[in-house]
């Protein structure tokens, strides 16, 4: 699991991994990154490397936290969906201590 913080992060990593680039790391506002962790998670696969992008700055406006998905707590919300994916797949990780 490859996390990363931010628009340029992300886009470095999608690039290492050899994904074709959007727009650079300029297209990656708050709004398109979203939408790629809700795909990332959603998409999880345990036999291959995932990348999950995060925010790295987030936006404590009242505009945001009404508009947004996450409610009052986006750490929260994000640790929790990330939580719940591993857990789905945690037979399939060879991580666990006997």
């Amino acid at each position: 699991i490859i996390i990363s913080f931010g628009s340029f992060p992300y886009e470095f990593v999608r690039r290492a991994f050899k994904v074709r680039p959007e727009k650079g790391p300029k297209y990656w506002s708050n709004d398109h990154l979203s939408d790629e962790f809700l795909k990332a998670v959603e998409e999880f696969d345990s036999g291959k490397p995932n990348r999950i992008p995060l925010l790295r700055l987030i936006p404590f406006s009242g505009k945001f936290i009404e508009g947004s998905i996450y409610g009052e707590n986006y750490f929260g919300y994000v640790g929790q969906k990330i939580a719940d994916t591993i857990i789905r797949n945690k037979d399939s990780f060879n991580i666990w201590i006997d």
